[in-house]
């Protein structure tokens, strides 16, 4: 990020991420605030922290997009990661996350994954 000033986490989802090799750990989608750049781009923040130590700025003309952007590349990444053998576990209940609830979390297209 740009600024020096920490963005405004808006939203989150805490998950256990279980490894293929059997280890489990933390990991959360972090969606800060989007906040616009110029008169026609918007950036959204978001962080997948378990994974990355660095915010990652998902772009969009407008605050909306940007924001369906993020969580967009959020919702592909982890499916990308499921696709590659790795599971997702709901803290509270310890459910593995499937694909069809993955979509439900981030606000996935079903038919277009």
């Amino acid at each position: 990020m740009t600024s020096t000033v920490s963005p405004q986490i808006i939203a989150s989802q805490e998950l256990i991420w279980s490894l293929s090799n059997g280890k489990e750990r933390p990991f959360c989608v972090k969606v800060a605030e989007p906040y616009q750049v110029d008169a026609s781009t918007w950036v959204c923040p978001i962080l997948l922290d378990g994974l990355e130590e660095h915010p990652r700025n998902i772009y969009g003309v407008s605050s909306l997009q940007a924001l369906c952007q993020a969580l967009n590349h959020a919702g592909h990444f982890v499916g990308h990661l499921m696709d590659a053998g790795e599971k997702f576990i709901y803290p509270q209940d310890r459910s593995v996350i499937d694909k069809q609830l993955l979509s439900s979390i981030f606000g996935l297209n079903s038919a277009a994954d």
